[in-house]
This record gives structure tokens, C-alpha cells and sequence, in this order.
């Protein structure tokens, strides 16, 4: 198969959408060719390859390298919560760009780097008619978008890399309390107030949909930036 001979590092897999890809790719890989990273404070999932560190931790990511030489590399850790991302601007930065430039400054040369981005590049204001496409500049609006605008900037001095804007993922996440559905339900089963966005127009995309295209972009060893949404 064409994915004989990949060893692949994904982070963030505790992620609404990262779990899922985690779990396509343990369906296509042996457990020795598949390396994950998820946050120090989680307990779960568990395995022999899937390793509790932070992204910024450049030592722990070197060793990966020695032992593990991924040949592709899935960057999907970071913070998009919106309302977290304005009070804590620094921790935002911390994860998403600094993050980052530690993936890269560690795996670009030896790795295909694909990054897991975000539609939240765009702030929505003046929407072309027929939405965002790939050329278009990002002019993120809050600490979110622009924190990830500058990680993708970063991404782009590698060279072998791929970058996919995820539009706004829905499905069930591994902690339960994780995505506009899970953590929707979890407020009202503790009779806790619910505050969304009512000024807020995204695509949406199902996180198993995600799941099923990252491989196949894998496997083409895509180049540039890509937009994964689903039409309505």
C-alpha cells in the first residue's frame, strides 16, 4: 500500500479533530509507525507511542526525531478557543506560533509537515460572494486567527509542507466536553448557561469527513494551502 513506508508524528491528538485522524491513521498503520503527542495534563488516549509533552518542549521533539525519524509529520496541537485565546493572548501565542516554529525548526528538511489550520484566518468582514478561496490574504480579527496566521507563516519556510484550513468541525470528542456539541451538551446537563455567537457564519465539516481526507492529502504529499470545508 502507499502508506507502507510512512512513520508519522501527529500532535494534538486529544483534539476534536485530531482524534479522529488519530484513529484512521492506528487503522492503516502498524503501532510502531505511528508516534502521537498529546498534552502533559491528559491522561488519555494511551499507548506505548503516544507521548505526554507540550509542543514547545524542543529537547523532547529532537529525541522524537532520533528515534522515531518521522517521515511525515501532522501538526494539529494548539488552541482555538476563542473566548481562552482573548484572556490569555500569551498562552495562545505560547501554543499556536511558538508551538510551531518548534515543529518546524525541529522536522522541516527531514519531514513532510502538514499543518492543521483553521477558517478563523478570516475575519468575515466584506466575505467575497462565493467565500474564501486559498489565495486570498487572511485578516484575522481575533487573538485566535492571528495566532495561527502567524504560525501558517511559519510553516511556509519549510520545505515540504502543506497547509489545511479546517472549517468549523462537529463531532464527538475523546473528553466528552470538547467541539460546539459535546461541550454544549455537558453545560446543560449540569444546568450551566449556554452563550453562543449569533453573528457567526462558518462552513462546517464532520470531524470522521476530516478523518477520511487527511490520508489521502497525505498520500499525495499535497503542496501549499488548502481550503476543507463541505458545501451545504
Amino acid at each position: 500500500m502507499f502508506y507502507d513506508h510512512w512513520k508519522i508524528l501527529i500532535t494534538g491528538v486529544t483534539s476534536i479533530h485530531g482524534w479522529p485522524i488519530y484513529r484512521k491513521l492506528r487503522s492503516l498503520l502498524p503501532e510502531e509507525r505511528l508516534c502521537a503527542i498529546r498534552s502533559p495534563k491528559m491522561k488519555i488516549p494511551k499507548g506505548k507511542q503516544v507521548l505526554p509533552l507540550c509542543v514547545t518542549d524542543r529537547k523532547a521533539l529532537e529525541n522524537i526525531k532520533i528515534t522515531f525519524q518521522p517521515t511525515h509529520v501532522i501538526h494539529g496541537a494548539g488552541v482555538c478557543d476563542l473566548d481562552v485565546c482573548e484572556e490569555r493572548p500569551q498562552w495562545a501565542h505560547l501554543l499556536n506560533v511558538t508551538g510551531t516554529k518548534s515543529i518546524v525548526d525541529v522536522f522541516s528538511g527531514s519531514s513532510y509537515i502538514m499543518y492543521l489550520s483553521t477558517d478563523l484566518v478570516f475575519s468575515g468582514h466584506r466575505p467575497p460572494e462565493d467565500g474564501y478561496a486559498e489565495h486570498h490574504a487572511p485578516d484575522p480579527v481575533s487573538v485566535a486567527g492571528k495566532t495561527f496566521a502567524r504560525a501558517e507563516e511559519t510553516v511556509k519556510t519549510c520545505d515540504t509542507f502543506s497547509i489545511i484550513r479546517i472549517a468549523l468541525p462537529l463531532g464527538d470528542s475523546l473528553t466528552g466536553d470538547k467541539g460546539g456539541i459535546d461541550w454544549t451538551e455537558s453545560r446543560f446537563k449540569k444546568n450551566l448557561p449556554v452563550t453562543l455567537f449569533y453573528d457567526e457564519i462558518r462552513s462546517c465539516i464532520p470531524c470522521e469527513k476530516i478523518a477520511e481526507v487527511i490520508p489521502e492529502l497525505l498520500r499525495k504529499e499535497v503542496q501549499g494551502i488548502y481550503h476543507l470545508g463541505e458545501n451545504p
